[in-house]
């Protein structure tokens, strides 16, 4: 079974972090938005009068942050999600202000199954996702002041 069908705009400047993310969201059906940096990712989502389900953003960006690049994109698009990725450290994302509100986060690296397990939590769909294990499985980023990560612990 399969996520739900989305639009989800990327904004990861790592083009191979990028490459990899976007081949496992359109095998699974999903409509990808690539964008290699925070200004063109805003600049997108402007333009476009489609839905945007989700912002994937990298935390840590040139130019502007992910949080700062959600603020901008949910400006013009307030039914967007954000999923936010990163290797850097829990106090690292903390200063960033991943941590607050309603937000999704998976740690790099990540296989395939894992970003299709989250963005199907996400879109609040049921059943078992398919994708690639091309990278090490990890534990799931913990928040340091609350020990979970909304989406993610039940």
């Amino acid at each position: 079974v399969r996520s739900e069908r989305c639009t989800i705009l990327i904004a990861e400047d790592d083009v191979s972090v990028r490459r990899f993310i976007c081949q496992v969201l359109q095998q699974q059906g999903h409509r990808v938005l690539e964008s290699a940096d925070a200004a063109n990712a805003v600049e997108i989502a402007e333009r476009t009068g489609d839905k945007i389900d989700i912002l994937l953003t990298d935390v840590i960006m040139p130019v502007l942050n992910g949080p700062e690049v959600f603020r901008q994109v949910s400006a013009s698009h307030p039914e967007t999600k954000a999923l936010y990725t990163s290797g850097y450290t829990d106090s690292m994302i903390t200063r960033h202000g991943v941590y607050s509100g309603d937000t999704f986060f998976l740690q790099k690296p990540f296989s395939g199954k894992q970003l299709n397990d989250i963005i199907c939590r996400i879109l609040n769909c049921s059943g078992e996702t398919s994708g690639p294990e091309t990278t090490v499985p990890h534990p799931v980023h913990r928040c340091p002041l609350h020990g979970r990560i909304k989406g993610i612990d039940r």
